[in-house]
């Protein structure tokens, strides 16, 4: 009897798991764009709109007040109220930080489901807790829930989109500075 017990508990896990993974791999086959690694969201962060450009080497991050630009050279940040654009050399854990979001493939097995397309991780690369909310058939990432010992991040309105762009260094570049323009470059500062 123990024996069935230990099949029927061995079982149920390898489903929960294989579903979670069919559904994480089937949400991010059909709306991230893999092909030229270029990707674009658009979301809501703690009920803030925000915009993302993301492919393997840039960060793009636009929302109301400002423009972050992050790759392995720099950060750049342009707020907009105040027309300051600072400079400083490449902050390594944000990036790696944004990565490990956009790295789902690699971590879809660790995903465990809660029932009703809705799935949580725990403890992993720093984050203490992910839940992922999907709709019954896959297709839509309806929200995503962060937890943390440093902050909370509700994020939904998710709609993602692919970029058709051959110029990708325009496109991680902060395009609307004024000529006056008070720039702080904290590379050189000693």
């Amino acid at each position: 009897m123990k024996f069935l017990v230990k099949i029927s508990l061995v079982i149920f896990f390898l489903f929960n798991i294989v579903l979670c993974s069919e559904c994480l791999e089937y949400w991010i086959t059909k709306n991230l764009n893999t092909e030229n690694k270029i990707i674009y969201l658009d979301l809501n962060v703690n009920k803030e709109k925000i915009s993302i450009y993301y492919n393997q080497d840039n960060i793009k991050i636009s929302t109301n007040s400002y423009i972050l630009v992050s790759n392995n050279k720099k950060t750049s940040k342009y707020i907009f109220d105040k027309n300051q654009l600072f400079i400083d050399f490449p902050d390594k854990k944000f990036n790696n930080y944004i990565s490990k979001f956009f790295d789902l493939k690699k971590i879809t097995r660790k995903f465990k489901s809660m029932g009703n397309n809705s799935y949580y991780l725990r403890k992993i690369n720093n984050i203490d807790k992910m839940n992922l909310y999907f709709n019954d058939e896959c297709t839509k990432l309806d929200s995503v829930v962060v937890e943390d010992k440093d902050f909370y991040l509700k994020i939904d309105s998710i709609e993602t989109n692919y970029l058709l762009t051959t110029n990708i260094d325009s496109l991680f570049r902060i395009n609307y500075i004024n000529n006056d323009v008070i720039k702080y470059d904290f590379r050189y500062e000693k």
